[in-house]
């Protein structure tokens, strides 16, 4: 199985946790105390499902998480680890958020005073950020379908 297709598991894993977990809040109460013993078995079982489901979604997440740390990127001529790289990317989009509310601020303010930010700097900081941001992406996202997980 490659990384990728561990990640898509993973995620519908957590789906059908959260569907079962919804579920189980809708049978937990009873209004007739006739309807309790056949809920209490329903759940009870929907139960055991939730407890292998888990296991299940925590057996993935460990093997997705070895993966990622075993596995290395090249971007540019700097080597990353794929989770040094989605760090960086996740501080990037941090860093790409920060400013673009800059901007939004300094528009907003505009016509009520004088900016002291060049805002064409920023946009041009926003472009690179994007630039960087999309090509991690795509190593990122390219490891992700070429890396054996077992």
């Amino acid at each position: 199985m490659i990384l990728a297709e561990a990640i898509k598991e993973k995620d519908y894993i957590k789906k059908s946790i959260n569907s079962l977990e919804e579920y189980l809040y809708s049978i937990m109460v009873v209004q007739d105390k006739t309807e309790f013993k056949m809920n209490k078995s329903l759940i009870d079982g929907r139960l055991d499902e939730l407890r292998d489901l888990y296991k299940k979604y925590q057996q993935f997440s460990v093997t997705i998480e070895r993966a990622k740390a075993k596995a290395s990127i090249k971007v540019n001529d700097t080597k990353l680890s794929l989770l040094d790289a989605i760090a960086v990317k996740n501080a990037m989009e941090s860093k790409l958020e920060t400013f673009e509310n800059l901007i939004s601020y300094a528009y907003d303010k505009n016509s009520h005073g004088i900016l002291y930010i060049d805002i064409d700097d920023l946009f041009k900081e926003i472009e690179d950020i994007k630039i960087d941001i999309k090509t991690l992406d795509s190593e990122i996202e390219y490891a992700y379908w070429n890396i054996e997980v077992s």
